[in-house]
C-alpha cells in the first residue's frame, strides 16, 4: 500500500472514532465520558440543603434501608473513599451492592445531574470531617 493510502486510512479511522464519540456524547450523560470537577459553593449547599431535606432525609437522616446516616463519618468516609464522582454516580444511576442500596436519583426520576450533585456536596459537607 502506498504511504498516500496509508494516510487516506489512518484519517478515515480518525474520522470515524470522531463520530462514534460524537454519537456517545450525544446518547450518554456527558458527564459520565468526561469526569466533571467536583466544586462546591455556598449556593450549591443552600441547594443541596433544600434538595436534600426534600428527597433525601426519609432514608439518610435515620439510616433507612442501610443508608448512611448524615453527620455519620465513618459511613461517609467509606464510600467517599471510592470517590465523589463515583458516590453521585451512585446517585444518579443507582447503586446495590456490599455498602447497601441507593434507588436511581433517590427514587425521584425528576431530579437532574446539578441537583443530585448538590445533594451530595451538602451531604458530605455534613459528614466528613
Amino acid at each position: 500500500m502506498d504511504d498516500s493510502r496509508q494516510k487516506k486510512n489512518r484519517f478515515t479511522g480518525l474520522i470515524i472514532v470522531i463520530i462514534i464519540l460524537g454519537f456517545l456524547a450525544i446518547f450518554t450523560e456527558k458527564r459520565f465520558l468526561l469526569t466533571p470537577r467536583f466544586t462546591v459553593t455556598k449556593e450549591k449547599l443552600e441547594n443541596g440543603r433544600q434538595i436534600y431535606l426534600e428527597n433525601c432525609a426519609s432514608c439518610h437522616a435515620e439510616g433507612r434501608g442501610a443508608a448512611p446516616r448524615v453527620g455519620d463519618t465513618g459511613y461517609w468516609q467509606e464510600r467517599l473513599e471510592k470517590g465523589v464522582d463515583t458516590l453521585i454516580r451512585h446517585s444518579v444511576q443507582g447503586y446495590e451492592g456490599d455498602l447497601g442500596y441507593m434507588p436511581p436519583k433517590g427514587g425521584n426520576p425528576h431530579l437532574t445531574y446539578d441537583e443530585i450533585e448538590a445533594a451530595v456536596a451538602y451531604i458530605l459537607s455534613q459528614s466528613t470531617e
